[in-house]
């Protein structure tokens, strides 16, 4: 019996030792890993401060008509502030009148994930509140028999493309946008139109399949906005366009399409399976989206912005509209997790993606507006038995062809 346990006592002493030794490794591993992010910062920073780097950073944080106050000062560091690090620190060090104890230094140590709840908190919204909510539920919302749309017909695309794609003719549009005509087809009485940043850089072969197929092709200049906010939202998506951020130059795009035209708007890798039973929700409600749900291996919900129905001017798509606009030019005034996104594609989820719309639809939201319960409208692909019997309107494929840290050739 002694024996046993003191055999016992040595494996267990043995197991911690072990574990303790590997623990060591990883965070001297970790160590080494963030010593040498913070020199390649610093080096970065300083060739930036030395060559005519400075003056590319100065120019795509600062407004057009440049920094001349702290407030601009402050504004341009923020924007760089944790997605670009190496701008953030030299624009730190040029100004250190206006920056210096009056902002965190840019080599942080804060770094915010996809699924950290944490983020919720900081826009005033208790998760737990949240996931009780949406998730107590997996019926279907109600219909209310009506023959009148409150969402008017129209399904919207957006595709921004390039001036480079256009000239070398890397215009992947048929592949990234698989679903575009199979959604037309089964909405025939639907105006069905494709937005995008410049008309003259769709090619003469997308133009002609899309006139084959009446679906109108229009700008987003065209967009009738009035409200000086939208008008920088538009432009900047533009801009980010420009510099292949397709996530954030799309997500704007749609969030004024859907604001100013109403309708459905549907990604291009998403397919509508039941136009029929989504005519019955367009006719009951001003607005309703789908939730995506992450249960099954994370603690985790959102409401997803692939597929979007809404009404003109809606209250939700208006506050996604004024979080697009605090997240990305007035993001001195955004939260922690906005400005300490861990890498682009966080960025892109954080500021202008599905995070953005799940805040905005829990703090606007009322009984004309509804959501879609997991798998009707979203379903992972690990969740076929989840979902087997439930009623499915529409799937996307998730291709991800936003992602930034991909080039478009490679998605598929």
């Amino acid at each position: 019996m002694i024996k046993r346990i003191f055999k016992l006592f040595l494996f267990c002493t043995w197991t911690i030792i072990i574990s303790v030794f590997f623990f060591l490794i990883y965070l001297g591993f970790y160590s080494y890993q963030n010593l040498l992010l913070i020199k390649k910062r610093t080096a970065d920073a300083n060739l930036i401060l030395t060559g005519n780097k400075i003056t590319n950073c100065i120019n795509e944080a600062c407004p057009i008509n440049g920094c001349t106050t702290q407030k601009n000062w402050e504004d341009a560091y923020y924007k760089m502030f944790g997605t670009k690090t190496s701008c953030a620190v030299a624009i730190y060090k040029t100004k250190p009148e206006y920056l210096k104890n009056k902002v965190p230094y840019p080599r942080h140590k804060k770094c915010y994930k996809r699924f950290n709840q944490n983020f919720f908190q900081q826009e005033g919204i208790n998760y737990k509140d949240l996931k009780s909510k949406y998730l107590s539920s997996t019926k279907l919302p109600k219909v209310i028999k009506s023959e009148i749309f409150r969402i008017p017909p129209k399904l919207n695309f957006v595709w921004f493309t390039s001036e480079k794609e256009f000239k070398t003719k890397k215009n992947h549009f048929f592949k990234i946008n698989a679903y575009i005509f199979h959604n037309t087809k089964i909405t025939p009485h639907w105006e069905h139109t494709l937005w995008t940043n410049n008309i003259d850089w769709i090619t003469p072969l997308v133009k002609k399949k899309l006139e084959a197929k009446n679906i109108q092709l229009r700008s987003i200049d065209e967009l009738d906005i009035k409200n000086l906010k939208d008008e920088a939202l538009k432009s900047l998506s533009k801009t980010y366009a420009k510099q292949h951020s397709w996530g954030l130059a799309s997500d704007i795009a749609r969030d004024l399409v859907e604001y100013y035209e109403g309708g459905v708007y549907v990604d291009g890798d998403y397919k509508i399976l039941k136009p029929t039973e989504l005519e019955n929700y367009m006719k009951s409600y001003k607005s309703f989206f789908g939730i995506n749900d992450f249960n099954n291996d994370q603690d985790f919900f959102e409401i997803i912005n692939a597929f979007m129905a809404s009404e003109q001017r809606g209250k939700v798509l208006r506050k996604k509209l004024d979080l697009d606009y605090r997240n990305t030019i007035d993001i001195v005034n955004a939260p922690d997790y906005i400005k300490y996104p861990c890498n682009i594609t966080q960025e892109t989820l954080f500021k202008t993606g599905p995070i953005a719309l799940t805040v905005a639809f829990d703090l606007k939201k009322d009984n004309s507006d509804t959501l879609i319960p997991y798998c009707s409208l979203f379903a992972m692909p690990n969740s076929y038995f989840t979902c087997f019997n439930k009623q499915k309107f529409g799937k996307h494929a998730f291709h991800g062809s936003w992602a930034s840290c991909l080039p478009r050739e490679l998605i598929y």
